[in-house]
């Protein structure tokens, strides 16, 4: 149960340290117009406006986790070395926020605080917390997976949901495939070179 109890801790420290992380960014970026930084996916993805879309489909892989009864222990140690890793990285580097990334966290505040809290707002960019749930969640699955039909439904609903977070412009394009990059690579890492073949097609 050891990976349950450092998820619990790392999720009362993030809520606890969250007010400071955010105030140092607003004191950083609230007076600037929003980015101009170049990003490819937002010059070719269009934008989407549903307010906690990205919240909604990165947790139905948990449903399935729950389904094929994945190891959540091992999944929840993992995922909260890579959060730890992601603290790190979103609190040295502070990119300038998204477009609309203001109003958009505002909206989602009003709705849910507590949700919007965890979830992350503008002060959270490299890397996607929400593709790093989301894949890691898949990477563990797969491995339970003999259809090569629903294992290819499972690779599209990976791509299209990072898609989709790239197009509400809760994060940069590159944010997004920083998390695919880390969590398969730890994920191999974790288990060995073998783990490959079952996450691959049969």
């Amino acid at each position: 149960m050891h990976g349950v109890f450092y998820f619990i801790i790392f999720v009362l420290l993030r809520v606890l340290f969250y007010d400071l992380k955010d105030r140092r960014f607003i004191k950083i970026y609230n007076d600037k117009k929003p980015s101009e930084l170049y990003d490819s996916g937002f010059n070719y993805i269009p934008v989407l406006n549903y307010q906690f879309l990205d919240d909604i489909l990165v947790s139905l892989p948990l449903i399935f986790g729950l389904y094929y009864n994945i190891n959540f222990n091992e999944f929840l140690f993992m995922l909260t070395i890579i959060f730890v890793l992601r603290e790190i990285t979103t609190t040295i580097t502070l990119l300038p926020p998204t477009p609309s990334c203001y109003q958009r966290n505002y909206d989602k505040m009003t709705k849910s605080k507590w949700i919007t809290r965890i979830s992350g707002t503008c002060n959270e960019t490299i890397f996607s917390g929400h593709t790093t749930l989301m894949l890691l969640m898949i990477l563990f699955i797969l491995p339970k997976i003999k259809s090569n039909i629903f294992k290819i439904i499972i690779y599209i609903y990976a791509v299209v949901t990072s898609i989709v977070i790239i197009s509400l412009r809760s994060h940069y394009s590159i944010d997004v495939i920083l998390a695919w990059v880390i969590c398969i690579l730890f994920y191999i890492a974790y288990f060995g070179n073998k783990i490959v073949k079952k996450l691959i097609l049969n």
